[in-house]
């Protein structure tokens, strides 16, 4: 089988007088026929001779090699993670946007204040009133007492967004910002507890609108004036 052998670690020792002196571990690849590595071996600490030019030249390019595909992989994160922050937005305009026509066809429904009477309105008086609640929040118990959080449709998408992260890169927030401004410690547990949280209130708000549009359905014409919105 193919192998290869490269630079692996590279030790520089400083001295008081301004000298230093250099060691590199180098690596032994086994690769197979499409170049994927299926063993390694790492070899013995060596000392490299400073006045070796030729030797020092291959070690900076290795490490030039590696600054590069590092700040190329950073560069990526950053794109992607750019992209993701556009999707919410996006996202949140268009949440923003429905809300606002819910509250619009609760006002034109109601009269400005009235008691809706008409079917139409009575349903459109129902998805406001589960809009208020899906995104009037709810609490999480982390150990330390209920915390309050977030639930309009936006904190929700940057939880889902933070966990997805964490999962796919391994890379989670040391603390979160809560329903009450403050900050607190999580770990993944905790996030996937606090998504549970929220999944079950917006859940709960939803189940509550099917109800009251189904008894909205069971009630005859002539008695919609008498329907009112459960509690």
């Amino acid at each position: 089988m193919p192998q290869r052998t490269r630079p692996y670690q590279t030790l520089i020792a400083h001295f008081a007088d301004g000298t230093f002196a250099l060691q590199h571990r180098p690596i032994t690849e086994i690769l197979d026929d499409a170049g994927n590595i299926i063993g390694a071996t790492e070899g013995q600490l060596q000392p490299i001779d400073a006045s070796d030019q030729a030797t020092l030249d291959a070690l900076w390019g290795y490490l030039t090699t590696a600054a590069v595909y590092e700040k190329e992989q950073a560069l990526a994160q950053l794109a992607a993670a750019q992209q993701q922050i556009a999707t919410l937005e996006t996202s949140v305009q268009a949440l923003t946007a429905e809300r606002d026509s819910l509250l619009a066809q609760l006002g034109q429904s109601t009269g400005g204040g009235n008691q809706p009477s008409t079917r139409e309105q009575l349903a459109a008086a129902i998805a406001a009133e589960r809009y208020r609640r899906e995104t009037a929040g709810t609490t999480v118990d982390l150990g330390g007492g209920p915390a309050p959080l977030l639930t309009d449709r936006s904190a929700i998408g940057v939880l889902i967004g933070a966990i997805v992260h964490g999962d796919r890169k391994g890379i989670w927030p040391a603390a979160w910002k809560f329903g009450d401004g403050v900050f607190r410690a999580v770990t993944p547990a905790a996030l996937d507890a606090m998504a549970d949280a929220c999944h079950a209130h917006v859940s709960a708000a939803f189940e509550w609108e099917a109800a009251e549009v189904a008894r909205l359905a069971a009630t005859p014409d002539n008695a919609l004036a008498e329907f009112t919105i459960g509690v």
